[in-house]
């Protein structure tokens, strides 16, 4: 029975070692060399599951280190000032940034870019110009926020929590909202508990 399955291809797996069944080749399959039976074992089962595919037999595999890579680069950008194509101006101080940075993050500033500027203005040197007037939107306030969206930190000082949480909700930034409404959460639990002892 083993000879005739070899002429016909390699046996199937399922059948050789499926305890449920009993053939000829599952009885005889002790007696095989242990070779043999791991050439034939499915990969799968050997080395965890494979990667996932997309139904056209692409393998989708996932990269977790690029998204790190783009942070830190559009960070270096950010520090030195380069491609930028959007001035901020806020009481009177300008800030530097890519309008993709800022849109990717900020619906307000995405309704902004998208209605204030055509597709023929994108393509020329000139920055795109706004000015952030609403109330709570100050110069220290708003440099603590877009630092935060170059390198995913907020280094902000306790004075400044309540505008930054103001001006982030203003922007629609909600993680840097989140974050901070959680630091003044903490901070009152502290003194209360404080209070307490």
């Amino acid at each position: 029975a083993w000879c005739a399955l070899r002429t016909m291809g390699p046996p199937n797996p399922a059948v050789l070692l499926s305890p449920g069944k009993r053939t000829r080749c599952s009885e005889d399959k002790e007696t095989l060399p242990s070779q043999t039976l791991n050439a034939h074992a499915n990969p799968a089962t050997e080395k965890g599951p494979t990667p996932a595919t997309n139904g056209d037999d692409r393998l989708e595999i996932d990269c977790a280190a690029q998204g790190a890579a783009m942070l830190s680069g559009m960070a270096e950008l950010y520090r030195d000032k380069l491609l930028c194509d959007v001035t901020i101006d806020v009481e009177r101080q300008q800030f530097r940034a890519h309008a993709c940075v800022l849109a990717a993050n900020s619906e307000y500033f995405r309704t902004l870019l998208r209605n204030s500027v055509s597709p023929t203005k994108r393509t020329t040197k000139t920055d795109t110009k706004i000015a952030l007037t609403f109330e709570h939107a100050t110069a220290a306030g708003f440099s603590v926020v877009l630092e935060c969206l170059y390198t995913g930190k907020l280094v902000v000082e306790d004075a400044l929590l309540s505008s930054v949480v103001h001006l982030s909700t203003k922007l629609g930034l909600m993680a840097v909202r989140t974050a901070c409404v959680g630091h003044l959460v903490s901070l009152v639990t502290a003194v209360s508990y404080t209070h307490l002892t």
